[in-house]
């Protein structure tokens, strides 16, 4: 039920960075956290990265640093807490 919950919200998701004009950086970090939600970390770890591309935000940062603990890559998760 969770997953299809969140295909929802990505589907609704492109509607808002289509029609209504969400910024790129949300759009990236809304996604990344979705993914999260449906445990696919090397993807959310993806989109977590191109939000940074766009803009600087340190709780990006600590997501991301999240997500490699998560899979049990310490050395990475501690790189990016640090930051």
């Amino acid at each position: 039920m969770i997953k299809l919950w969140t295909f929802i919200k990505l589907f609704y998701l492109y509607l808002l960075y289509w029609f209504v004009g969400l910024t790129q950086e949300d759009f990236y970090i809304t996604k990344a956290e979705y993914f999260a939600d449906l445990e696919q970390y090397h993807s959310a770890i993806k989109y977590y990265k191109k939000a940074l591309e766009e803009e600087e935000i340190f709780r990006v940062y600590a997501m991301i640093g999240w997500c490699y603990c998560t899979l049990e890559e310490d050395d990475k998760a501690l790189k990016y807490y640090r930051k």
